[in-house]
């Protein structure tokens, strides 16, 4: 029967053509930078925006960052903060825009062809099913009869 293969049957066969993907290992200390001074009048920053000002510098992919990647950091502290004060799905938009582009997201490693190290993904893994059955083991039964 002439035609292509039935849909099921498909294969790709060449690699995709976006470029070699870069192996990233999460380094063993990583300096945080001080999140500097937000502008005169404009208050503290959140304790939620700290965390996150702290876990986006901790990121194994933080280490691919150059000069104007630090600065768009700033700048989607700045949007986050914002997103916070006032959370309306445009801001929320420009966050999740801003953690793409940045390598913070899946779909933004993806996109920029960064992939985690399989000896620190298979560790978190781990560290995800000892937590699962150190709470399994916390748990008891109680016979409701008395």
């Amino acid at each position: 029967m002439p035609g292509p293969p039935p849909k099921s049957a498909r294969r790709r066969r060449n690699e995709p053509a976006s470029g070699d993907w870069v192996e990233i290992r999460a380094p063993k200390r990583r300096r945080v930078p001080r999140l500097p001074a937000r502008g005169r009048g404009q208050g503290r920053w959140s304790p939620r925006t700290t965390r996150a000002w702290r876990a986006w510098w901790t990121d194994p992919v933080s280490t691919r960052w150059g000069d104007a990647d630090r600065d768009l950091v700033l700048h989607l502290a700045d949007v986050y903060e914002h997103w916070i004060r006032e959370p309306t799905a445009s801001i929320a938009a420009e966050v999740r825009q801003l953690r793409d582009n940045l390598g913070l997201s899946p779909k933004g490693r993806q996109d920029r062809r960064w992939r985690l190290m399989q000896a620190d993904v298979v560790e978190l893994d781990e560290r995800r099913d000892s937590d699962r059955r150190s709470s399994r083991e916390r748990l008891r039964a109680i016979d409701p009869s008395g």
